[in-house]
């Protein structure tokens, strides 16, 4: 035989002979798994922003219903002249969605983040401790627009609609969207319907300020029964006597 040639006994079993004396490197087995089984680094990323992203959507969007709702309330304020309009009413209801928003999603990192730490906290979070500080805030606001003139409270009305507006922009950022608009068309029902109501009934008030001249006590005395005689209640009076030099 010929030197360099190789005979059927000396091939390695599974392999040809042309593989003889050359240096074979087969893949190592991936830790990983094979190809497809889970998905890549990059692909979990993209994931998790397009996840993000569509939150962060449905949280402008919750942000946007709440101050229409409100804008609606404020409009019909508005145009009554009344002291809280368009721009309080608008910016208690996108007040109160922010506050809700941040309440039920702000705190995620760092629920995620305090129990990779190891450190001895036991992070909690409890949304409606911010729904209730709304409640009590928004009473600030509420008393600011009540104010005694001539005797007689205004303002009770607009106050209980700031109040409703806080309320609306809660249910709008808690996801509760046909409720957020069925209590819009309530209050605005109440605002604007119950006024012809009241009037149809006679319960509409009006505040009189009567001054007149009397020749003695007697008849101011007489004069202050025929108005009630004839239906009007009167809250307070006073009588000034002219005096003779």
């Amino acid at each position: 035989r010929r030197f360099g040639a190789v005979t059927p006994r000396h091939r390695l079993p599974g392999l040809p002979a042309r593989a003889i004396g050359r240096r074979v490197s087969r893949p190592a087995p991936s830790a990983a798994g094979p190809p497809g089984s889970r998905p890549t680094v990059a692909k979990a990323a993209k994931e998790q922003y397009i996840q993000r992203m569509n939150l962060e959507l449905s949280l402008a969007l919750r942000l946007l219903l709440a101050a229409a709702l409100g804008s609606a309330i404020g409009l019909e304020r508005e145009l009554r002249a009344k002291g809280a309009g368009l721009r309080t009413h608008f910016l208690v209801a996108l007040g109160s969605a922010l506050f809700m928003l941040v309440s039920q999603y702000g705190f995620l990192s760092a629920l995620q983040i305090l129990p990779k730490t190891g450190l001895p906290i036991d992070p909690r979070i409890d949304v409606s401790r911010m729904a209730s500080q709304i409640v009590c805030g928004i009473g600030f606001i509420g008393a600011g627009t009540i104010v005694l003139h001539r005797r007689s409270i205004v303002g009770l009305t607009t106050a209980a609609s700031i109040w409703v507006t806080a309320a609306i922009g809660c249910a709008a950022a808690g996801g509760l969207y046909l409720t957020s608009f069925l209590a819009t068309i309530l209050a605005l029902a109440g605002l604007e319907i119950f006024v012809f109501i009241d009037r149809d009934i006679g319960s509409t008030k009006y505040d009189t300020r009567i001054v007149f001249d009397a020749i003695s006590r007697q008849a101011a005395m007489q004069a202050l029964e025929s108005l009630e005689k004839a239906g009007a209640i009167m809250t307070a009076y006073s009588v000034a006597f002219k005096t003779s030099r």
